[in-house]
C-alpha cells in the first residue's frame, strides 16, 4: 500500500473513531451462547447487563492501561505454576510425605 493510501486510511479510521466515541455507543456481534451467559450473570447479580459490561470494560482497560495482569491471566500463571509442583512431586526421588500426597492429589 503507497504512504499516501496509508495515510488517507488512518484518517479515515480516525475520523470513524471520533465519530463512534462522539456517539458515545459502541456496538458489536456476539454468539448466542455469550449473550445467553451475559444475561444470566447479569440476573443474578441483579444488575443491568450495560452497567455490568461498562464495569467489566473498564476493570480491564484499567489494568492494561496499569500494566497489570489480569485474573485470568494470573489463573493462568497459578496453574501453570501448580502443573510444574506435581510434576516436581512426581518425580521426585524422595518418599512422599502425607503432605506431599496430599497436594499431588489436590492437583490432580
Amino acid at each position: 500500500m503507497k504512504t499516501e493510501s496509508k495515510a488517507k486510511l488512518k484518517k479515515l479510521q480516525t475520523e470513524a473513531r471520533n465519530r463512534i466515541a462522539n456517539r458515545g455507543k459502541l456496538e458489536f456481534r456476539a454468539d448466542q451462547e455469550l449473550i445467553k451467559s451475559v444475561l444470566a450473570i447479569a440476573a443474578k447479580q441483579k444488575q443491568p447487563v450495560g452497567p455490568m459490561i461498562r464495569q467489566w470494560i473498564k476493570e480491564r482497560m484499567d489494568a492494561e492501561l496499569a500494566g497489570r495482569q489480569t485474573v485470568s491471566e494470573r489463573l493462568d500463571k497459578i496453574e501453570e505454576g501448580l502443573e510444574r509442583l506435581h510434576a516436581a512431586l512426581a518425580n521426585s526421588s524422595r518418599p512422599k510425605t502425607n503432605a506431599n500426597q496430599r497436594i499431588a492429589k489436590r492437583v490432580k
